[in-house]
């Protein structure tokens, strides 16, 4: 049995390269958010309305990235990113009125109804960063796509991705370094009977 981890959080608070480094770590799979190969996110960047569009295909994008971490054959697989992050930028959406409120049901269903092919990750990471640290990181990587974030986005999507109905979430302060971060990760994950 595979255990399925999926690491959650805003820009900024460490999802990638805590995943790629955990996964190294454990020897696990690691399978990393797949928005690049959504074709409406750069659309949805450059100011085209298809919000609801993209979040309909990072769904359709994450469900498939679930189903193969659950299939890798290593005993951890890491998912970077994942349905239930897909959901939080959903909410935000909903809350920013960029996403009507039947778009983000149908989005809620396409959610349940992924669950029907795979079941949620077995543990949920959630990374806490303070949005002033989150925007710090998302300068530092200099991608354009980024630069109109703000702290009250990164607050408000922390909310979003938070209001969802987990269990088994691990949530970690992602405001020190990397190495005292995935210390932890690993020493949680690794006593957790599956």
């Amino acid at each position: 049995m595979t255990v399925t981890i999926s690491i959650l959080g805003a820009p900024g608070s460490g999802k990638s390269t805590i995943s790629k480094l955990l996964a190294n770590k454990l020897n696990a799979s690691l399978h990393v958010e797949p928005w690049e190969e959504n074709e409406y996110i750069p659309r949805s960047i450059a100011g085209e309305p298809v919000t609801f569009q993209a979040q309909q295909k990072m769904i359709e994008l994450t469900t498939k990235q679930e189903i193969e971490a659950s299939q890798s054959g290593k005993p951890y697989a890491i998912i970077d990113g994942g349905r239930e992050q897909t959901m939080g930028f959903a909410r935000m959406y909903g809350e920013l009125g960029t996403l009507r409120p039947s778009e983000y049901q149908q989005i809620a269903c396409s959610l349940i109804d992924s669950y029907l092919k795979i079941a949620p990750p077995d543990i949920m990471v959630y990374l806490n960063v303070s949005p002033h640290i989150a925007i710090e990181r998302i300068r530092s990587r200099g991608r354009s796509f980024e630069s109109a974030y703000t702290e009250d986005f990164i607050e408000l999507l922390q909310r979003c991705i938070m209001q969802g109905d987990y269990t088994r979430v691990i949530a970690v302060d992602a405001n020190g370094t990397i190495r005292d971060v995935l210390r932890h990760l690993e020493r949680v994950i690794t006593s957790q009977k599956y």
